[in-house]
C-alpha cells in the first residue's frame, strides 16, 4: 500500500486507527460485562459450553460480513481453476488438483441447480463454518490447557473483529483452504 499511490496510503492511515479504536471499544465493553455482577452469566456460559459459545459469538460477529459479501468473493485463481475443471484451460498451472476438483464440483453443482450464486454461497458457508470450527477449537483448547481467561478473551475479540479471519473465510480460493489447514495445524 505504501508504494501503490497516496489514496491507498490515506485509506490505510484511516483504517488502522479505526480498527484500533474498535478493538479498544470491544475490550472496554467486555470489561464492563465481566466486572458487573449481573452479567457474570457470560463467563459461566463460556465455561459450560467451551466450544459452542465462541462459535456462536464469532458467527454473530461475522454475520454482517457474510451478508455484505454474498455470495462470496472470487479471485482470479478460482476462475482459473473453474476453467481447468471445465477443460477450457490446459491443466498445466500450479493449482492444487484437489482444490481444482472441489471448485469444479461447485461449478457443476451451480449448473445443476441453475444458480451459480447459490453454489458459491454454499461454498462460502462451508469455508466460514470450517474457519469457525477451527477458531472455536483453538479457544476450547486454550480453556482445556488452562490458559488465563484474559488471553482467551483477547483471542476471541481478535478473531471476531480482525478482518484477516472473516476476510479470507468468504474468499473462494485455494489460499482459504490452506489458511484453514494451517490454523488447524497451529
Amino acid at each position: 500500500t505504501l508504494y501503490a499511490n497516496y489514496f491507498q496510503l490515506a485509506k490505510v492511515l484511516l483504517y488502522l486507527p479505526g480498527m484500533f479504536l474498535l478493538f479498544l471499544s470491544a475490550l472496554r465493553g467486555l470489561n464492563e460485562l465481566v466486572t458487573r455482577g449481573r452479567s457474570a452469566a457470560l463467563p459461566k456460559l463460556w465455561r459450560r459450553h467451551p466450544y459452542a459459545f465462541p462459535f456462536a459469538v464469532l458467527l454473530l460477529a461475522w454475520l454482517p460480513h457474510i451478508i455484505i459479501k454474498y455470495p462470496g468473493v472470487l479471485m482470479i485463481d478460482s476462475c482459473l481453476q473453474f476453467r481447468e475443471y471445465l477443460g477450457l484451460t490446459p491443466r498445466t498451472t500450479a493449482h492444487p488438483p484437489f482444490g481444482t476438483l472441489l471448485y469444479g464440483l461447485m461449478v457443476t453443482f451451480g449448473m445443476k441447480i441453475g444458480s451459480y450464486n447459490a453454489a458459491y454461497f454454499v461454498m462460502t458457508l462451508l469455508q466460514v463454518f470450517s474457519f469457525l470450527a477451527v477458531l472455536s477449537y483453538a479457544l476450547w483448547l486454550m480453556q482445556k490447557k488452562g490458559v488465563p481467561r484474559w488471553v482467551s478473551v483477547l483471542s476471541l475479540i481478535l478473531f471476531a473483529v480482525s478482518p484477516c479471519y472473516i476476510g479470507w473465510a468468504v474468499v473462494i480460493s485455494k489460499d482459504t483452504s490452506y489458511l484453514i489447514l494451517c490454523m488447524l495445524a497451529g
